[in-house]
């Protein structure tokens, strides 16, 4: 089990935080996806700010992106974090609020 988040990313050098540097890529990444059904179709979009969203629901969040070896992004998933309630207790409680990954096809 790891204690830290540092000790996770040296056995998996391909997942890393996101920074606002990634802002760019990570809306690439979102952008190629859709999601079709037998009739319908979505498409997402998310503006400028990949980031500014998720500001706006909670001031704490984890971004994970997944790379590949030619640091092409290759998946997204975002954890919130926001006070809730457990057995009655107030807490602070952590979500996922979205993943996507591309499928290897290669």
């Amino acid at each position: 089990m790891y204690s830290k988040l540092e000790d996770l990313f040296k056995d998996t050098p391909h997942i890393r935080l996101a920074n606002p540097s990634d802002n760019k890529k990570i809306l690439e990444f979102y952008h190629q996806t859709e999601m079709k059904g037998e009739n319908t179709s979505i498409k997402y979009g998310r503006g400028d700010d990949f980031f500014l969203f998720l500001k706006e629901r909670t001031k704490d969040n984890l971004i994970f992106t997944l790379w590949d070896d030619d640091q092409n992004l290759e998946g997204v998933a975002v954890v919130s974090y926001r006070p809730g309630f457990i057995n009655g207790e107030k807490v602070i409680i952590g979500y996922p609020g979205d993943l996507r990954v591309n499928l290897n096809t290669k």
